[in-house]
């Protein structure tokens, strides 16, 4: 799954007005747990990585109580 979500984001960067980010972040949330050294590489990267690393910072998806 998170092979796949990462060569759909790949293609997307050379066709223009798709999105590639958010195929990148679903890769990144599939490999975390199951393949972390997946998952350095692509936080690496300069333009996108950033974005990832903010996004995962974020935490929405956090298992706190709600008020």
């Amino acid at each position: 799954m998170g092979g796949t979500l990462f060569a759909i984001g790949t293609v997307n960067i050379f066709i223009p007005g798709l999105p590639t980010t958010i195929f990148w972040i679903g890769a990144v949330m599939c490999f975390v747990k199951t393949r972390p050294s997946a998952v350095k590489p692509i936080l690496r990267t300069p333009v996108i990585g950033p974005a990832i690393r903010g996004f995962l910072r974020w935490k929405p998806f956090s298992k706190k109580k709600r008020r």
